[in-house]
């Protein structure tokens, strides 16, 4: 979101604390409320249609990293899950009508923008290939894309801490494992039920 910010061109403005400008909400409410994906009615992924379509009718979308919310989470790794399969099939939902609009932004936003929904759709087939394929039909051990990963998430652990001088945001060391091997697999599942428009932990 800082990144993106740094063009107006932020693709989700969060639920849980975003401030918007009457003038830019108001023509998009119907739009916004009636929108569809596949011939259903979508209900997930709220805030990032509000924000592709304000993106869409020229409006700037912008981050601020000092702002506090307090919202609820997941407290079980099921409902953890549900909530991610949820999110990705809004991001992918989302990203794909915004495919058609969002080459009008910055060069730099919309090159980041088509690369993360690329990177989204191929990544679950380079993970299937090093954690499946490759252990069972050459016998080899995923060590590439396992320490891959493990750097990925130092450096950008060690990036918070020091931008925001606080040590706990090493803990984020955690997290690109958990997204780079677990959450991968969830993608294929996610595009075999985007026309599933339940909400999933209600």
């Amino acid at each position: 979101k800082s990144a993106e910010a740094r063009f107006g061109a932020v693709s989700c403005c969060p639920g849980c604390f975003s401030v918007y400008r009457r003038e830019a909400v108001l023509p998009l409410l119907e739009r916004w409320r009636d929108e569809t994906f596949l011939g259903r009615h979508s209900i997930f992924g709220d805030d990032r249609a509000l924000t592709m379509l304000l993106l869409r009718d020229g409006w700037k979308n912008t981050f601020q990293p000092d702002a506090i919310a307090r919202t609820a989470v997941p407290e079980r790794v099921r409902g953890y899950l549900r909530q991610q399969l949820r999110w990705k099939k809004s991001w992918l939902q989302q990203g794909l009508r915004a495919s058609l609009f969002m080459w009008r932004q910055h060069p730099v936003a919309a090159a980041w923008f088509y690369l993360g929904l690329f990177l989204s759709l191929i990544g679950p087939v380079f993970a299937f290939r090093a954690m499946v394929v490759d252990p069972l039909v050459l016998g080899t051990v995923p060590w590439r894309y396992v320490v891959g990963a493990a750097c990925v998430s130092i450096a950008l652990a060690s990036y918070l801490s020091v931008r925001r001088r606080d040590a706990r945001r090493l803990t984020a060391v955690l997290i690109l494992p958990l997204i780079a091997i677990v959450l991968a697999f969830q993608m294929p599942f996610a595009i075999a039920r985007l026309s599933d428009a339940r909400w999933g932990t209600r």
